[in-house]
């Protein structure tokens, strides 16, 4: 079963010799599930440890949704300014703007495994997008128009994170998951499958430039034994709240400068194997010509 609730506003202006379009928004809330259990099983303790873990006949957390459009149009009249030859240099230029945006999706993350009562725990990155053209039009004839087009996609160059491509398998995504510094309040509920490094991190981050840095959590420096330390990794010890990295004969807080920029540039996001498929939408721009005929 489902059930989707919501409302949608929509401004729109299509009328007016300089200004045309459309804004709108859409609030979507939605909750999916189904009845009973997927399976029955004859052994009691079976189906009790079945019951307790499965998630079949849960409902999907409502939570919203809500997306935004925009598309307007900008122009000048045909027969707008000075006149060269019966051509007008700055009528009819047209300048259009396809702008959208949506709020990222819920999903489940307990770092391998499940933990009893955590559902949609977190939220994948919003998407923005934004595309533009610019075109103008040229009478050559009577029955001929010339076009000119500049066509800019992802005009804004918005880096949205793909949430499906760019994973080489389920251990890339599960090393990717684990680098992010979530919420505390999200980290607190997963202690019991992986230490959680408070911060501010949501699902889509990326590493901002520099290279990788990972940062070890640890629950108590003095535990972690000479053969486990990884050469270059910076670690977080949970009893103190603080960073430090190995000397090569004892452990050291690292330099609050250098601390920052890793922090600052994400350089601790383990980032896909595959980085080729994680942004599949670049800024491209494209030229082109139009020429159309009027028979009638």
């Amino acid at each position: 079963y489902a059930d989707v609730r919501g409302f949608e506003i929509t401004l729109s202006k299509n009328r007016g010799d300089w200004i045309q379009g459309f804004l709108n928004y859409t609030y979507d809330v939605r909750s999916t599930g189904h009845f009973e259990f997927n399976y029955a099983y004859e052994n009691p303790a079976a189906q009790r440890e079945y019951e307790r873990t499965a998630r079949d006949s849960e409902q999907s957390k409502p939570v919203p949704r809500p997306y935004a459009r925009a598309n307007m149009s900008f122009f000048t009249p045909y027969e707008f300014g000075p006149e060269f030859a019966g051509v007008y240099p700055l009528g009819d230029w047209r300048l259009t703007l396809l702008a959208s945006w949506s709020s990222g999706f819920y999903f489940t993350w307990t770092g391998g495994g499940s933990i009893p009562g955590v559902l949609y725990n977190v939220q994948w990155n919003d998407v923005w997008g934004a595309d533009l053209r610019l075109s103008k039009s040229v009478k050559v004839a009577n029955m001929l128009n010339l076009e000119f087009l500049v066509d800019l996609t992802n005009v804004f160059n918005f880096k949205n994170m793909s949430s499906r491509y760019g994973f080489y398998d389920g251990k890339d995504y599960e090393a990717y998951m684990k680098s992010l510094h979530l919420s505390q309040d999200i980290g607190d509920k997963l202690s019991s499958s992986y230490v959680n490094i408070p911060g501010s991190d949501n699902p889509g981050d990326y590493r901002l430039k520099g290279e990788f840095t990972p940062i070890v959590p640890v629950v108590d420096i003095n535990n972690v034994l000479l053969t486990q330390i990884k050469d270059g990794a910076i670690y977080w010890e949970r009893n103190s709240q603080k960073y430090f990295e190995f000397s090569g004969s004892q452990w050291v807080e690292v330099d609050e400068r250098k601390m920052d920029k890793v922090l600052k540039n994400k350089q601790y996001i383990d980032m896909p194997n595959q980085t080729f498929f994680s942004f599949l939408n670049p800024r491209q721009i494209y030229f082109g010509l139009k020429l159309s005929m009027e028979i009638f």
